[in-house]
């Protein structure tokens, strides 16, 4: 019975998230972040609607409702200490403020610390793109385990370090990109392993240093490999550069300690820029515009569906998502019944299924993705 119209579910996310301590802002922008990436298609990111943080405010690590702390400032400029509160609360806000200053100085930046999970990055640079912005924002789990080994190595050494772009358009959707440094994000594999899946070809390698597809090895002592494949150097570089933005830019830790709490507290870097500060707006969308029909009129391969620019994929599952529903999984589901259940949450804002969902069969191969990153790291 997982299969729901996206706005039914968002009650009970938000009566859950306030049940675990969340402010009512706190927990409307946590569940709105997971339903958008279970629209967009990003369900690893969006099923749990916040639930996979509850242990860790439970231990004090997460710390709702404190407030940032802006620790230096100047008119382009923000050096941000989040204290421990939720990434989609700190970095909503700091974009909020990015946009303020590039609207009068053109550009603005900011490096973040100390901030809990952000969730999809293009959420943030989109907020930024319907302002008038191209921006971009990248991100490191720095508290926390390694999960990427370098070029010539097998040892992780990398987080996953996504980053994002995203630029102002007249398409009614996002143009822009989401993606991690490392070949794949953290929580496909465990999912997979939840799921006793197998990942694809060129993921991750075990203890040893050798491929393989089976998503235990890397919870047994392996590591992801940096995007590129056999050009995987540029991955590895690229990876490197946001770590370096994101965690050592920002003054964070960069190495694995486990005498810290293991949650993943984010180092964060943004930039954005006004496009009137070159170039007439609408001449600049309407210029995209052009561009996007000119990649896109590229004869498919054999067996393609044609191009698609940055974000088209998404976007197009966004809007048959809003009419068909999102699809959470049965374990997922139980797990946040689970919750209301114990904050005492009416059954009122239990909402009705729209019929059965295609994840009703997936059953969790062991326990959560926390503690199944606690358990890698324990095995490295």
């Amino acid at each position: 019975m997982p299969l729901f119209k996206h706005q039914d579910v968002r009650p009970l996310g938000i009566a859950v998230m306030k049940g675990a301590g969340a402010t009512e802002e706190e927990a409307a922008l946590i569940v709105d972040h997971h339903i958008d990436a279970m629209l967009y298609g990003e369900g690893d990111h969006g099923y749990p609607l916040g639930t996979q943080y509850i242990p860790d405010i439970k231990d004090g690590t997460i710390k709702p409702g404190a407030a940032f702390t802006i620790e230096k400032e100047t008119p382009t400029t923000l050096m941000v200490n989040g204290n421990f509160n939720f990434g989609h609360y700190v970095s909503h806000h700091v974009m909020n403020k990015l946009i303020a200053k590039a609207k009068t100085s053109m550009v603005a930046a900011a490096s973040i610390k100390y901030q809990c999970h952000v969730g999809r990055l293009i959420d943030y640079t989109a907020m930024a793109a319907r302002e008038g912005m191209v921006a971009l924002m990248m991100c490191d789990g720095a508290w926390g385990p390694k999960f990427m080994a370098p070029t010539g190595g097998k040892d992780r050494r990398l987080g996953i370090n996504p980053w994002s772009m995203a630029l102002p358009n007249a398409t009614g959707g996002i143009v822009g990109f989401d993606m991690t440094a490392a070949v794949s994000s953290g929580s496909k594999v465990i999912m997979a392993h939840q799921r006793g899946e197998q990942v694809p070809e060129g993921w991750i390698l075990d203890k040893d240093g050798n491929p393989t597809t089976d998503p235990a090895a890397y919870f047994k002592g392996g590591s992801f490999l940096p995007m590129g494949g056999v050009v995987a150097h540029k991955g590895y570089a690229l990876c490197f550069m946001i770590e370096v933005l994101a965690d050592i830019l920002s003054g964070m830790e960069f190495k694995e300690d486990k005498s810290r709490p293991w949650p993943i507290i984010d180092g964060c870097f943004m930039a954005i820029f006004n496009v009137e500060a070159f170039r007439p707006l609408m001449d600049f969308k309407k210029d995209l515009g052009s561009f996007i029909e000119w990649v896109k009129t590229s004869s498919p391969t054999e067996g393609s569906p044609g191009v698609y620019y940055p974000g088209e994929r998404s976007n197009l599952g966004k809007i048959r998502r809003e009419k068909e529903g999102v699809d959470i999984p049965q374990f997922i589901w139980e797990r946040i019944l689970g919750h209301a259940k114990e904050f005492g949450i009416s059954d009122a804002l239990v909402p009705k299924a729209l019929g059965p969902g295609a994840s009703d069969h997936i059953k969790p191969a062991s326990n959560q993705g926390s503690k199944l990153i606690m358990q890698a790291a324990q095995e490295k």
